[in-house]
């Protein structure tokens, strides 16, 4: 697949994605605001999925603080992925090979979103989710609310992608990622805008007991253009089942495909005399172990540990230029940044250089886009 589509696609559906963040600001009801933090702070669960127009269902693992196994299946077609840190694995049945893109890495389960989106909330009747006694509300999304938090996302995912490396860096390849990105919430948002009448209702149970969130039912009721009548709606519905809190579950990488065009060497330090003004640094060395020429080779750091967020830096090699890598040639690049380590703790920041992924690019002589995983060291 094409590395550049790949990376969209992968940034893509974080803007999609479903997540768990803070209460504040939302002006709902106390035993929902509670819920959303209870949730957000399991250590582990699985989702439970059940779709319809197309029908579908999902199964979803997650582990704290970023492992996550996602399948779907639609008929005889399925997709498989499993995310840990900052590196996203994924295959389908056309073809059951693992391959592995950038991504984000994932905090808390998938499958709350819009929870700071609701307006008209009501409280019904009580029922009981597998066996546990809940709360149970409803309301409806507002639309216009979550447009405006995808833009606000957008805008994370362009400083993101921002080029922070050396003079170098690729920046054509930043700025056809950015239009993608725009064109992919414009999309988003003829979309919603050319329902007009589409109207959404969230239910939620809630666990009287410890305000865990047990089930989420979504309802979309669109207006069609061809109905005959004003109230004639197609309706779709989406239930998420929500089980097996804090249980051990066990979240592992997948074995890649045996090809790997580098063998790599890294070491990293991190040090400075001022907590402010630290600096964490890169030594990647990476030989070309392939039957051909890699072109254009170049190699970044996708990290969580910078002062800005997540972030990509480019690393260096010494011609602080693009090289091509005959078979058995070596190079070496070098990525460096500062980073304020006077707020957050040693803790943190090793558990931010845990998610950080490293990787390698290059055009082969076909003039074909490949990509590589360097670290953390794939399973081949």
């Amino acid at each position: 697949m094409n590395i550049r589509k790949c990376l969209l696609i992968a940034l893509a559906i974080l803007l999609a994605m479903p997540t768990v963040g803070c209460t504040k600001g939302f002006g709902l009801e106390k035993t929902v605001a509670k819920a959303y933090n209870a949730t957000a702070k399991v250590k582990s669960c699985r989702v439970k999925g059940i779709y319809t127009y197309p029908s579908r269902t999902s199964e979803m693992e997650f582990v704290a603080p970023d492992r996550i196994h996602h399948k779907t299946t639609e008929n005889d077609y399925w997709h498989e992925a499993v995310q840990i840190g900052t590196v996203l694995y994924f295959r389908d049945s056309n073809s059951e090979i693992w391959q592995a893109t950038p991504m984000p890495p994932i905090y808390q389960p998938q499958g709350l979103r819009y929870l700071d989106s609701l307006v008209k909330l009501k409280k019904l009747s009580g029922e009981a989710i597998d066996g546990a006694d809940c709360f149970h509300y409803t309301a409806e999304l507002d639309i216009n609310a979550v447009l405006q938090k995808q833009q606000a996302q957008l805008q994370a995912e362009m400083a993101m992608l921002e080029p922070k490396g050396p003079s170098y860096h690729d920046h054509e390849y930043y700025e056809q990622q950015k239009k993608g990105l725009e064109k992919y919430y414009e999309q988003r948002k003829t979309s919603f805008e050319s329902l007009g009448g589409t109207e959404v209702t969230i239910e939620l149970w809630i666990s009287r007991q410890d305000y865990l969130i047990r089930q989420v039912k979504e309802e979309t009721r669109v207006a069609m253009p061809e109905a005959k009548k004003e109230k004639e709606k197609w309706v779709t519905t989406k239930t998420l089942q929500f089980y097996d809190f804090n249980q051990p579950i066990k979240i592992e990488a997948p074995q890649l495909s045996d090809y790997a065009n580098f063998s790599s060497d890294i070491e990293s330090t991190v040090g400075g005399e001022e907590p402010k003004h630290q600096q964490i640094s890169y030594h990647i060395s990476i030989t070309n172990i392939g039957t051909e020429q890699a072109n254009n080779v170049w190699v970044f750091v996708f990290s969580p540990a910078t002062n800005e967020g997540l972030g990509m830096i480019e690393a260096e090699p010494p011609s602080k230029s693009r090289v091509n890598l005959n078979p058995g040639e070596r190079e070496t690049y070098n990525a460096t940044w500062e980073y304020d380590l006077s707020k957050p703790s040693k803790k943190e920041l090793s558990r931010l250089l845990e998610q950080t992924s490293i990787w390698a690019m290059w055009v082969t002589p076909e003039d074909e886009e490949r990509r590589q995983l360097l670290f953390p060291q794939p399973i081949l």
